[in-house]
C-alpha cells in the first residue's frame, strides 16, 4: 500500500510544479509527441502596446503575442491557424479543462507564408472588439491554447502546440 501513496506524492509534487511554472512564465509543448511536424514553435509570449513584456498577462489590455517557428521543411503558402480555448477549473476539488466558446474569433486567422528557417510571427489582439459574451468569460485564470497551424493547399496540420499561461 505504500506505493499507492508514494505514486499518488509524485503526481501531486509533478502537478505542483507545472502549476509553480505556470505562475512564472507561459508553458508550450507539442499536442502529441508521437507527431513530427515540420513546422515547430520555440517561444511564444504577450507584450502590452508599450512593449512591456505582458505575463500574468492582462486581458483588459490590448496585447501583442508574439511567436518564434521554425520552418525545416518547405515554403507553406496562406497558412491558416485554428485555436481553441480551455480554462482550468476546479469541479469537486479537482482540477479540470473546461472549454471557452470562442464564436470563431479563432479559427481560420490567416498567417500568410511561413517560409523555410525562423518565422517571427505577431499578433495583436484587443479584448474590447470581442463580443461582450466572450469578454464575460474571460477572466483572471489559468488558460490553455490549442494551436494548430494548417496548409492551405492540403490542410494537413504542420504544427500543433499547447500554450498554457495565466491572467491577471
Amino acid at each position: 500500500m505504500w506505493w499507492l501513496a508514494a505514486i499518488a506524492h509524485i503526481s501531486f509534487c509533478m502537478a505542483m510544479e507545472e502549476e509553480e511554472s505556470v505562475d512564472s512564465m507561459m508553458i508550450t509543448k507539442e499536442c502529441s509527441s508521437a507527431e513530427h511536424y515540420p513546422v515547430q514553435l520555440h517561444f511564444v509570449l504577450f507584450t502590452y502596446a508599450d512593449g512591456n513584456y505582458a505575463y500574468p498577462v492582462d486581458i483588459s489590455q490590448p496585447v501583442t503575442l508574439w511567436a518564434q517557428l521554425d520552418n525545416s521543411d518547405e515554403t507553406f503558402t496562406n497558412v491558416s491557424a485554428d485555436m481553441t480555448l480551455q480554462k482550468k477549473v476546479q469541479v469537486f476539488g479537482f482540477n479540470r479543462w473546461m472549454s471557452i466558446p470562442t464564436l470563431g474569433l479563432l479559427n481560420g486567422i490567416q498567417m500568410g507564408d511561413i517560409p523555410t528557417g525562423y518565422v517571427e510571427f505577431e499578433l495583436r489582439m484587443d479584448p474590447s472588439s470581442y463580443p461582450k459574451i466572450l469578454q464575460s468569460l474571460l477572466k483572471q485564470g489559468h488558460y490553455l491554447v490549442r494551436l494548430v497551424l494548417r496548409n492551405s493547399s492540403n490542410n494537413k496540420e504542420i504544427l500543433c502546440n499547447l500554450v498554457e499561461f495565466k491572467t491577471r
